[in-house]
């Protein structure tokens, strides 16, 4: 069998490594660089959150249509699944489900889908840790280093709401501060 070219795409740099490092671990594929992306059988573009920036940064490529993209996602925040098809994505894989990227990436370089309903792998990819949009949002801020009071005022809650959102998650996931709690919440690929 002749190994997939795949061109690995990420939302980030340290999602591209790691997405790079995956996919070389990888007997059916071929990782190529970046230089060689016009060669590339299959795209796959990594992000932690999908939302309108995946689609926004997907719809600028300008090689988009080129090869369909496999998008591995830890959640997905939009209303219409159309917009994924539109920019050439064939698949949506859960950060969970990637042991089977090799397997995902031969199906979509001949065309295929995977047999997953898309619905049922968004719901189950951000739901996983069962999180709703309001915390994840106020952990995200917390992720970039916002204080209580500057959470407050730009999602426009009260501090206390703020507080109780924080300790609720953190008591959810059996953690002792917000620090640990934007950690766990980072590696899992909430946020």
């Amino acid at each position: 069998m002749i190994p997939a070219r795949v061109a690995p795409l990420a939302s980030d740099p340290i999602r591209l490594a790691g997405l790079s490092v995956l996919l070389a671990a990888e007997p059916k594929v071929a990782v190529l660089p970046a230089e060689r992306h016009d060669h590339a059988e299959v795209f796959v573009y990594a992000t932690g959150r999908a939302d309108h920036r995946t689609l926004d940064s997907l719809r600028a490529r300008p090689d988009r249509l080129s090869a369909p993209v496999v998008l591995v996602a830890g959640t997905y925040f939009g209303k219409n699944l159309k917009d994924l098809t539109a920019c050439g994505v064939v698949t949506v894989l859960p950060h969970e489900a990637v042991g089977s990227l090799g397997d995902v990436v031969l199906a979509a370089r001949t065309g295929r889908a995977v047999s997953l309903d898309p619905y049922d792998v968004l719901a189950g990819s951000s739901t996983s840790l069962s999180f709703d949009s309001r915390e994840i949002e106020i952990a995200r801020l917390l992720a970039e280093g916002k204080t209580t009071g500057s959470i407050s005022a730009e999602l426009r809650y009260s501090e206390r709401t703020v507080k109780h959102q924080i300790q609720n998650m953190t008591t959810r996931l059996g953690l002792r501060n917000r620090y640990q709690l934007v950690a766990s919440l980072v590696r899992s690929g909430v946020i």
